[in-house]
Formats: structure tokens, C-alpha cells, sequence
């Protein structure tokens, strides 16, 4: 079951909603209206989803065999692995690919966008060994700074989930097979 559930916390009690979109989605957000979504689906189609029930879409972008796909919370960038295992940044409100980078691992994913849209966040497979975390500039595509964590995941699944704090200061991530990373972006340290 690929819905999404959306509670409205300004209503009384909990109402809980559950959207059934007409296709398999891998990931979402909101966008910056809050009255419509963003999603990408298995065929790499970026829509925005409103309406009643969130049932009009309209064609924003098409990402070319893309999986693990994650969105910025604060700017219109989505990335994803590519089939070649590049990681893959795309501005959908411009329509453009705003960078590739090799992380040298067929593997990594990318796990969540920096405050401000400018880094992105990206993970080593970790299947046999505890994962890498990278941080990379967007649009340069260079790489700026990593960090060992303990978080193991598995290249079937985006198993490395990870989160900014909202000041920019941390990310945190945990592995669905064991472990995590917590790092201060402010020192670049390891917390």
C-alpha cells in the first residue's frame, strides 16, 4: 500500500486522510503552498498533486531511471541515484539537471539536502560495511567533507534514512539494519 496519510492538526481532534495517488510514488513532500504535493514515481515523473483529494496532477519534470529519490525541504530540488549509480540533483520549478556526482559507490543514495538547498547529503551503500556520510556543494558537484557513521543498510532498499535539523546545525541518520550518524555541521564533527 503506497498511500499517503495526512493528519490536519488544525482541526479538532485527529482526522487522519489517506490519499490514494493513481500511481506507485517513491517519495513526496509538500510544496511551499502546503496545499499541494510534490511526488516522483517509479517512472521518474516529478508532479504536483492538488485538488480534491490531491487527484489533478501537472508534469513538472522527468528523471531518466532514477531510484531513492529525496526532495529539499525549502527549495524545488529533487535528487536521486541514476541507473549508471550517479547521484543526480534537478531544479523541477527550471526544469534542469543542476549537477552529477560520482560518489565512486554504485551504491550510495542520497539521504536529505542541507538547509538552503547549496549541499547535499550522500551515503555509502553500507550493506557490508558501516556507511559513509558525504557532504557535496550543489551546483559544483564537489565534495567537501565526510564522516564514518555505524548506520548499515542494504542496496535493495533506500535503507539509510537521514534528517537536517531545522537551524542547519546537525544531520542525524539511522540505518534499518542497526546503527546510526549524528554529526555537528557547525564543526564538523561527530557528535
Amino acid at each position: 500500500d503506497r498511500s499517503v496519510y495526512i493528519w490536519d492538526t488544525a482541526a479538532p481532534g485527529i482526522s487522519r486522510t489517506a490519499i490514494t495517488l493513481p500511481k506507485r510514488i517513491q517519495a513526496w513532500r509538500f510544496d511551499r503552498d502546503d496545499k499541494s504535493i510534490i511526488a516522483v514515481d517509479d517512472a521518474g515523473q516529478v508532479e504536483r498533486w492538488q485538488g480534491k483529494d490531491f487527484q489533478e496532477s501537472t508534469g513538472l519534470l522527468r528523471v531518466e531511471g532514477g531510484d531513492r529519490f529525496v526532495f529539499a525541504t525549502d527549495h524545488s530540488l529533487v535528487a536521486g541515484r541514476s541507473a549508471a549509480g550517479l547521484i543526480e540533483v534537478w531544479d523541477w520549478d527550471q526544469g534542469i539537471r543542476r549537477c552529477q556526482l560520482d560518489p565512486a559507490d554504485g551504491g550510495a543514495q542520497p539521504v536529505a539536502f542541507g538547509r538552503g538547498g547549496g549541499t547535499l547529503f550522500v551515503v555509502s551503500d553500507g550493506s557490508s560495511k558501516p556507511a559513509i556520510l558525504q557532504e557535496w556543494k550543489i551546483p559544483s558537484g564537489a565534495k567537501t567533507r565526510s564522516w564514518p557513521t555505524t548506520a548499515r543498510g542494504s542496496r535493495e532498499s533506500a535503507s539509510i534514512k537521514a534528517a537536517v535539523s531545522p537551524d542547519g546545525g546537525l544531520i542525524a541518520l539511522a540505518g534499518l539494519s542497526g546503527g546510526y550518524g549524528l554529526v555537528n555541521l557547525v564543526t564538523g564533527m561527530p557528535v
